[in-house]
């Protein structure tokens, strides 16, 4: 964590999350999440060919070893921002697979729809919304 200074970057409930040596177990889910958002991270800086339809949790030990392996200066300096074209075009899809995930729930049409709502959500609110130009 240090090696990436990145403390001062940590909203105040994300720094209380990584100074806690001993989360209780919903707090350490809900940041668990996160790692959607790393992915999405990871695939509009290119580090990652593509996102995939979100049926499961990403591969975790993958993006962790992607930053981990790459180290703070390698990470950025290989670092290439896709167009903005393509990440609204992905913002877009993860908005109206959400919008089908939600509607799914509420119909019949749950068993249809192969995507993992969780995923989807994280992907959307967490991932996209911190990409794409103010």
């Amino acid at each position: 964590m240090t090696d990436y200074d990145l403390l001062g970057h940590f909203s105040p409930s994300e720094l209380s999350f990584v100074e806690d040596p001993a989360p209780d177990h919903h707090t350490a889910t809900q940041f668990v999440w996160r790692y959607e958002a790393l992915w999405v991270l990871l695939w509009a800086l290119g580090h990652i060919d593509d996102l995939s339809w979100p049926e499961g949790i990403c591969d975790v030990p993958r993006a962790c070893a992607v930053v981990r392996d790459a180290g703070a200066t390698a990470f950025v300096e290989n670092a290439t921002l896709r167009p903005t074209s393509a990440l609204l075009e992905e913002a877009d899809f993860i908005y109206r697979l959400h919008w089908a995930t939600r509607n799914a729930t509420l119909s019949v049409d749950a068993q249809n729809l192969a995507a993992d709502g969780g995923v989807v959500m994280e992907r959307h609110w967490r991932g996209y919304s911190r990409l794409l130009p103010e």
